[in-house]
């Protein structure tokens, strides 16, 4: 064999010996592929989460004042606001919380509002899946009532409930009540009938 044929040989072994090294040495650093980290899943506890908002400031729109969580079948719902300090006549309320169906169905709600105050002007709206079921505007000559049905599936469905008065919220009593598709009469909520999500550490 010529001395031309073996350095030939030699090298092209140098070149095999080098690219499998190179290959092992990058098979050795290359990042793992990053695993999917799943997301927790939501937790949800019993109640609206409600807030207080003044309509004061009307050209900022609603100024949220103050955040609690609130029964679902509480009536007297403004009593937390003498323990806020906030005044009544300067605030509305939004209740924000999910409908827990337990079954699929027809389902009826039946909301009611009275005041001690016989001059006072609210007005209200209940919302379910962003269809506005239940509104109303008027002065209190009479308690207000007003009901509606709804087709719902089984399970957690997006609700909202808002009102606002004239002459404040102390005196004010709200009441929501329903009718399950397999009940007989509207009854007032379970406490796990109204749910809110809530984080890791709490609500």
């Amino acid at each position: 064999m010529s001395i031309t044929n073996k350095r030939t040989r030699a090298f092209a072994f140098c070149t095999l010996v080098s690219v499998v090294a190179a290959a092992e040495a990058h098979a050795q650093v290359a990042p793992a592929p990053a695993a999917m980290s799943a997301s927790p899943a939501p937790t949800f506890k019993a109640g609206w989460v409600a807030q207080v908002v003044s309509y004061k400031a009307s050209a900022m729109g609603e100024v949220p004042l103050a955040t609690f969580i609130l029964g679902a079948a509480q009536e007297n719902v403004f009593a937390p606001l003498s323990k806020l300090g906030i005044a009544g006549n300067e605030a509305g309320l939004v209740l924000r919380g999910l409908v827990n169906a337990p079954e699929a169905g027809r389902y009826g709600f039946l909301f009611t509002l009275t005041s001690s105050e016989r001059d006072t002007a609210c007005r209200y709206s209940l919302s379910i899946d962003g269809m506005e079921l239940i509104t109303g505007r008027n002065i209190f000559s009479q308690p207000m009532s007003g009901d509606r049905a709804v087709d719902l599936t089984a399970g957690r469905h997006p609700a909202e409930l808002r009102l606002g008065c004239s002459n404040g919220l102390s005196k004010i009593r709200v009441g929501l009540k329903a009718k399950l598709p397999s009940a007989d009469q509207v009854a007032p909520l379970d406490p796990d009938f109204i749910l809110h999500p809530t984080r890791a550490t709490g609500d």
